[in-house]
Formats: C-alpha cells, sequence, structure tokens
C-alpha cells in the first residue's frame, strides 16, 4: 500500500490580509471584521481618542466578551474519517474549517493508491476514410490493450464508439448516391454510409468483444476535413447508462482521430442554430438521434461534463492535428494528448502512459 502525504492550503476569500497598521485605518465595525488580523472592540465606555475600536488581534485592552469576532480556537473539525478501501481513497474524507476572511489554515490529507481500483475505458474513434489502417491496428491490438491495462488493475472493463460528422452538407455530400457510398476505401471496397455518432460497445469486462466490434465497425467518409467528434464525446459522457459508466471507478475517454474538430457555431452552417443541450440522445441500440437537431457543443461544454462525470480524456491524435489538440487540452480540465503513429500501433504504449502519468502518478 502506497500512502501520499498531502499538505492543502485553504484561505478563506473577499479580502486579502492587511500589514499590521491596516487594522487602526478602520472606523466601521464592518470593514474592520473583513480584515484579516483585526478585531473590533464593541465595549460601551470606550477612549476613541487614544484608542481605536479596531485592533490587531491581541494588542487592545478590552473586556473579552465585547471583541469580535472571537477568538476562534476551533478553527478545524473532522466530519468524516474512514479508513482506507477500495472506495476510500483519501482521509479524511470531510472536514469543516471555520476561518475568518483572508485567513490561512494548512490541513494534511493522506492519500492511498490502489491497485485494483476499477478503470472503465471508453475508445471514441474517428472512422472517415483516412483513418482506415488506424481501425485495422486497432482491432489487431484489442486485446494487448486489454492486457496492459489488466496488468494495472483487474478490475477493468472496455468500450468502444466511432463519430464520422453530421449528415448534412457542408459536413458530407447529401447527393442520394454519394449517402449510400461517400467514398472508395483503400481495399476497393465501399465506403459505409455517414452518421454522426454510434455507440458500438457498451463497457464490459468480456473485452475479446473489442477487436470483434472494432472490426466489425464500417468506415465512412465526408466533404470537410474538421470532424464531428465533440457531439460524439458529449454524448459519450452525458448517456451514463446507454456506455455503461460506473459511480465508483476511474473513467478514461480516447479521442483517436487525424483531424480538427467542429465545435459551437459551426452547426449554423447547416441551418442547426438550437445550441447544444448537454443532454443523452443514444438508442439502447447505439444510434445518436439529434445529431441534426442541436449545433456542435461548445469547448466549455466539454469542459463542464468532463468535470461533472469525472471523465478523463485522452486525445490519442496524429502528428498533424497535435497543435490544436495541445492547445485544447489546456481547456479541459484533467485531459492529455499523445501522438500516435501513422497507423495507431503504438496506440497501446500510449494509454498506458498517459493513465500512468495522468491517473496514478
Amino acid at each position: 500500500m502506497q500512502i501520499i502525504h498531502l499538505l492543502c492550503v485553504f484561505t478563506a476569500l473577499i479580502a486579502p490580509a492587511a500589514p499590521k497598521d491596516k487594522c487602526y485605518m478602520h472606523e466601521q465595525c464592518k470593514n474592520c471584521i473583513r480584515t484579516a488580523g483585526c478585531q473590533w472592540c464593541a465595549e460601551p465606555i470606550f477612549n476613541t481618542e487614544t484608542m481605536n475600536r479596531c485592533f490587531e488581534s491581541g494588542t487592545v485592552r478590552c473586556g473579552r466578551n465585547y471583541i469580535y469576532p472571537k477568538p476562534n480556537n476551533d478553527k478545524y473539525r473532522t466530519l468524516q474519517d474512514n479508513n482506507f478501501s477500495t472506495d476510500v481513497l483519501f482521509r479524511p474524507q470531510r472536514v469543516q474549517l471555520k476561518l475568518h476572511v483572508g485567513e490561512e489554515y494548512s490541513l494534511k490529507l493522506k492519500y492511498k493508491h490502489t491497485r485494483d481500483y476499477p478503470v472503465d475505458l471508453y475508445y471514441l474513434m474517428d472512422l472517415s476514410a483516412s483513418m482506415e489502417d488506424d481501425k485495422d491496428s486497432l482491432s489487431k491490438l484489442g486485446s494487448k490493450l486489454a492486457a496492459e491495462m489488466q496488468a494495472l488493475t483487474r478490475d477493468f472493463r472496455l468500450g468502444f464508439g466511432s463519430f464520422v460528422d453530421k449528415v448534412e452538407m457542408p459536413y458530407v455530400s447529401t447527393v442520394p448516391e454519394k449517402l449510400q457510398v461517400p467514398c472508395t476505401l483503400k481495399s476497393k471496397q465501399p465506403c459505409a454510409p455517414p452518421y454522426g455518432f454510434k455507440n458500438h460497445l457498451k463497457l464490459d469486462t468480456n473485452t475479446s468483444l473489442f477487436s470483434m466490434r472494432v472490426n466489425e465497425a464500417k468506415v465512412s467518409g465526408n466533404l470537410d476535413f474538421p470532424e464531428g467528434g465533440f457531439d460524439a464525446i458529449m454524448q459519450a459522457i452525458v448517456c451514463q447508462k446507454q456506455i455503461g459508466w460506473r459511480q465508483k471507478a476511474r473513467h478514461l475517454l480516447v479521442f483517436s482521430t487525424d483531424a480538427d474538430f467542429h465545435f459551437a457555431g459551426d452547426g449554423r452552417l447547416a441551418g442547426l442554430v438550437e445550441p447544444n443541450d448537454m443532454q443523452c440522445y443514444v438508442t439502447d441500440d447505439g444510434n445518436y438521434t439529434h445529431s441534426l437537431v442541436f449545433d456542435y457543443p461548445s469547448i466549455s461544454q466539454i469542459n463542464q461534463v468532463a468535470k461533472q462525470h469525472n471523465i478523463n480524456l485522452i486525445f490519442a491524435i496524429t502528428d498533424g492535428a497535435s497543435k490544436i489538440y495541445k492547445n485544447l487540452v489546456g481547456s479541459i480540465e484533467g485531459s492529455s494528448y499523445g501522438i500516435l503513429s501513422g497507423d495507431s500501433s503504438n496506440v497501446v504504449k500510449l494509454v498506458r502512459d498517459e493513465y500512468q502519468v495522468r491517473i496514478i502518478s
């Protein structure tokens, strides 16, 4: 068992700490007690010509019952301190602090890393035509990815989803023939019809299903370079039941693409002016039904739902898209990015390394 001791410093907000001589500047009680380190003497008989009612704590003789705020000898109280377990990684869990405005308090916390803490990993992949080789590599590496993660935790589940873009001009061709066969693959096989987002495999302990579902997923095509990945990320996060996220588990969402992304405002190009409402619209059979109802999510909306549902996003992207995703992770808390090789053959190492660095280090 590895226990890490953490030191947290809390500061009561609203007013900054004041230099010692600042207390004597205040002539009103409300301003005095808002200043850190200052107290107010409310004694009725008080010589204000020689002394100021606002003074630095402990420096003026004043009846104990007339000093405000009262000296705080009970600043800290532990409310909940359960022993470490599979579900309890921090001690204490709940505390109560009573601080004056601007006052600091140092609190010691203990953290224990649990080797077999549950992990849910959902792999969300761009299946536009340019990712054909990457899909083939991922289907072959599914068992290896599962084995690597199971070496870190025995309580591991794996899921798979894919995306292309909104099925509307200018994102995809709406020519009837192109809606059925938008492109031809390197294998000379026709592309599948485009779609917004599909959940192919709910999070499952049967990781052998992962390779099967990846292999079965059909590659499609679109017109413009940016993809509809933000729609897919939003649905993969907020559709807790459909994806199968567990409440007490680490949540990893691996997002794999070689392209830029559409975001809020781009939907107007197709007449989609209704802002994304951050709700789930994935059916039990895995189809996203509201792709042509709402605009794409904004970056702040993605950040909001990722924080709300404790999702760690890992952007596994090709080198050509690295600059924009490097900037993106600065706006999404708990996210990171890594560079895929040309055919995604290094994806297992990328996911393992990011998990170790970002989650358990």
